[in-house]
C-alpha cells in the first residue's frame, strides 16, 4: 500500500469500523466504553456485591446471633467474597479481549468464582475459630 492508493471505509452506526484495500481489511479499535465492556463491568460488580450483601442480610435475618455470642463467620464470608468478586470480576471484564461480546472475560469470571468463594470461606472461618479457641481458654466456666 502506497500513498495515493484507494481504500474503502466501512461504517456501522455512523462510526468507521474497518478500512479495506483490495482483499486486506484493517479493523478499527473500539474503546471499552463503546464495545460493551464498561456496562458489563458495572453489571458484574453490581451482581456480585448485591449477592454478597443479600447473603449477609439473609444470614442475619434468619439466623440471628444470640446475645453474648461471637459473630458467626458465615455471613462475613459471603459478604467479603461478593465484594472481592465484584472488584476482581469488573476488572476482568474491562481487561478482557475485544471479541465483541465480552464472552471470554465473563467465562473467566465464572471459572474464578468458586476458587474465590472457597478462599474467602477459609479466610473468614480461620480467624474466627482461632479467636474462639483463645477466648475459651481464658473465660471462666459458665457455672462459676
Amino acid at each position: 500500500m502506497r500513498r495515493g492508493d484507494r481504500v474503502t471505509g466501512i461504517y456501522w452506526n455512523d462510526e468507521l469500523r474497518a478500512i479495506r484495500f483490495g482483499s486486506l481489511t484493517q479493523d478499527t479499535y473500539r474503546s471499552p466504553v463503546h464495545d460493551g465492556r464498561l456496562p458489563g463491568a458495572f453489571a458484574v460488580a453490581a451482581l456480585a456485591s448485591g449477592l454478597g450483601l443479600l447473603s449477609y442480610w439473609w444470614w442475619l435475618r434468619y439466623r440471628p446471633t444470640p446475645k453474648g455470642a461471637t459473630q458467626a463467620w458465615e455471613p462475613i464470608a459471603g459478604l467479603v467474597a461478593g465484594l472481592t468478586l465484584a472488584l476482581g470480576g469488573s476488572t476482568m471484564v474491562l481487561m478482557g479481549p475485544d471479541d465483541g461480546n465480552g464472552g471470554t472475560s465473563l467465562k473467566l469470571m465464572a471459572w474464578a468464582t468458586l476458587p474465590i468463594m472457597l478462599l474467602f470461606v477459609l479466610y473468614s472461618w480461620w480467624p474466627v475459630r482461632r479467636g474462639v479457641s483463645k477466648v475459651a481458654g481464658v473465660a471462666p466456666p459458665s457455672g462459676s
